[in-house]
């Protein structure tokens, strides 16, 4: 069974740790919030 990985935005502290760890599922969109890529 795959996983789908979910952001809570409320939770979210912006260090993009996300990013650097998962460059490939994770992304900065037009607001400037993180998002999954799809």
């Amino acid at each position: 069974m795959m996983k789908i990985p979910v952001i809570d935005l409320g939770e979210c502290e912006d260090c993009e740790a996300c990013l650097e760890l998962c460059p490939t599922i994770f992304r900065r969109n037009e607001a400037g919030y993180i998002e999954v890529v799809d």
